[in-house]
């Protein structure tokens, strides 16, 4: 009899952990991924991409049409009522007023802070890098219409904290995939991170 119990106890500690060990169904890891970046009023992150060597950089976007994006040839500053782009090579700064209509189709504010309202989730997979690490697939498309002209995506999620390591967006027919790192939500930013400081060499070309 003892050694019955000693059995049962076994299986029943094998099953509770394939239990907790399975995968959540595709609305269940949208759920955590609303839950996390839904309300967030912040983000900032590193990227690369492996279809374009030279597409890298970072970004820092803030609630209120605020953002930079840093990469290795324009940085492009906007405080949420103007924007600077800085050409680099040109060493060229054009200036152009902040386009802060929430019907504009581009804009930064509506695709980091309402992009997941949408979409829809519509398969949950997982996947194992040669590194050895584990991630979900979670793949979304448009609720309707497309946005961002974005035919679906799919983003491979951390499975512990639901940090996002990369999206692979299809736009058009093309693939382009982002590489993220350094992912952090909610941090304070002082307004003067996204105005452009000048050095006084740069030519300046104001269309505002």
């Amino acid at each position: 009899m003892r050694n019955f119990f000693k059995v049962l106890a076994i299986l029943m500690i094998i099953n509770i952990s394939v239990l907790y060990s399975q995968t959540p169904d595709k609305d269940e890891c949208f759920k955590h991924l609303i839950e996390k970046y839904g309300k967030m009023n912040s983000v900032s992150f590193k990227f690369t991409s492996p279809e374009s060597k030279n597409f890298q950089g970072s970004l820092i976007a803030m609630k209120g049409g605020k953002y930079v994006i840093d990469t290795k040839d324009r940085v492009v500053y906007c405080n949420g009522e103007t924007v600077w782009n800085n050409s680099i090579s040109d060493n060229k700064v054009i200036i152009n007023s902040y386009d802060n209509t929430y019907s504009n189709p581009m804009s930064i504010e509506k695709f980091f802070f309402n992009f997941l309202e949408q979409y829809a989730p519509t398969e949950l997979t997982e996947s194992t890098s040669s590194s050895g690490t584990k991630s979900y697939v979670l793949q979304l498309t448009p609720k309707s219409e497309k946005s961002f002209n974005i035919d679906d995506l799919k983003i491979w999620i951390d499975p512990k904290n639901y940090i996002i390591r990369s999206i692979k967006l299809k736009i058009g027919g093309k693939i382009q995939t982002l590489i993220i790192d350094d992912l952090v939500i909610d941090k304070k930013y002082s307004d003067k991170t996204f105005v452009f400081v000048p050095t006084g060499k740069e030519q300046v070309i104001d269309f505002r």
